[in-house]
């Protein structure tokens, strides 16, 4: 059961794994427009070692410790006995409504048990790739665009993954937009529900002859070409390139 305490600003610990990454300018803001009123209730989880660890609200309280409040009291529903996987199911749960970054909420849901950011993670890693939120080799930070071509098929996940790092160089594949990748899963998928047999080394052929941002710029084109979204934009693309050169085995054409 929850209760309500009043606890110093200075009291409250932040654990990086279990909340998203603190934003100093949002604290600065934060801490320049004070207002008490909107301060509202924070989460607490009071753990084994008797401290109080922030589940929600964390930037709040960086603001009222920036304002050299330290000692400031802060209302707080305090939850005793949580694990730090429940204090990351929890913390997604308080954020359903809110803006958060998608990966922030990644990093957080590979602590829950059973989440399906964990068997994300593992075939991202299987595939040599790494969910980063900045420009390392072989780094990826779309993780929404993963997650939904998860959700279709984890073996499309993984397929996808393959052709983007038999294409692309570690230090381009970071560059990668979402669009890439649901682009190259869509063409996939469909290719496989066609009669002709794919060959991956030629899909991986017409990738290879552009940059991450030219081969975006290329479906963009394709996209407004065909008034379509950038995801079928690529499948168009890819088909183009594909087929260019070949007197037989061409691949259908694509009416997405």
């Amino acid at each position: 059961m929850a209760t309500f305490k009043l606890i110093r600003a200075d009291q409250i610990l932040i654990d990086p794994p279990v909340q998203r990454k603190l934003r100093k300018t949002w604290v600065k803001w934060l801490a320049d427009n004070f207002d008490e009123g909107s301060l509202g209730n924070l989460t607490v989880s009071l753990r084994s070692n008797g401290k109080y660890y922030a589940v929600n609200g964390q930037h709040r309280i960086e603001a009222v410790i920036m304002r050299g409040e330290h000692a400031r009291k802060l209302p707080c529903v305090i939850h005793e006995g949580l694990t730090k996987a429940e204090e990351a199911s929890m913390f997604v749960g308080l954020n359903n409504d809110k803006t958060v970054d998608p990966f922030d909420e990644f990093q957080v849901r590979l602590l829950i048990p059973g989440d399906s950011a964990r068997a994300i993670d593992k075939i991202i890693q299987e595939a040599g790739m790494k969910v980063t939120v900045g420009g390392t080799r072989n780094g990826v930070r779309c993780v929404n665009a993963l997650e939904a071509i998860y959700d279709q098929s984890p073996d499309l996940l993984a397929e996808t993954l393959a052709v983007v790092t038999a294409a692309w160089t570690p230090e381009d594949v970071v560059h990668l937009l979402a669009a890439t990748y649901t682009g190259i899963a869509l063409f996939l998928r469909v290719a496989g529900e066609g009669t002709r047999p794919v060959k991956l080394d030629r899909v991986i052929g017409v990738l290879q002859h552009f940059t991450p941002y030219q081969w975006a710029a290329k479906y963009k084109e394709k996209a407004a070409q065909y008034g379509c979204n950038h995801a079928k934009g690529c499948v168009y693309a890819i088909i183009e390139g594909y087929n260019k050169g070949l007197s037989s085995g061409k691949l259908a054409r694509y009416d997405g």
